[in-house]
């Protein structure tokens, strides 16, 4: 938690955080980029030739488990992405808690049964090459 206070995010609040950070030395990302770059289908290329999604699937997923995401970057000299994640800390169980106990055996689950091609299915993309490889394996599986 008193790592916490050696980075400068106003939003990162104090607690024990597992941190993974990535780094690049490339081209860097422009101020006025930088401010938008987790919102959904943001992007810098042409159309057609990227959603705009993926960075803010990740910012969507850090946050519901309760984490941060922050990137630094320079033109010219890279970024730095750091994503920070609540420690998890497992907590001994105490003497005659449940779970102290032997597991019962597990029972045989039932058969799983095929339901291939028993619904119909709405896929929606905007990419051509990955409509046509999601529509294959779907018909490829019996659904319309």
């Amino acid at each position: 938690a008193e790592e916490c206070k050696a980075f400068s995010y106003r939003e990162l609040a104090p607690a024990d955080y597992v941190v993974v950070e990535v780094e690049d030395t490339g081209s860097g990302i422009a101020p006025d980029v930088l401010k938008k770059i987790f919102e959904p289908f943001f992007t810098t290329k042409e159309v057609g030739k990227g959603t705009g999604l993926g960075l803010s699937m990740v910012y969507g997923i850090i946050k519901q488990t309760g984490g941060f995401i922050f990137c630094d970057s320079e033109v010219g000299k890279g970024s730095t992405f750091r994503i920070f994640l609540p420690r998890h800390i497992a907590e001994a169980k105490k003497a005659g808690e449940p779970g102290d106990a032997p597991a019962a055996p597990a029972k045989v689950a039932d058969p799983a049964k095929d339901l291939s091609g028993s619904a119909t299915v709405l896929l929606v993309e905007d990419e051509d090459a990955v409509r046509m490889g999601g529509m294959r394996a779907l018909t490829s599986r019996g659904y319309t």
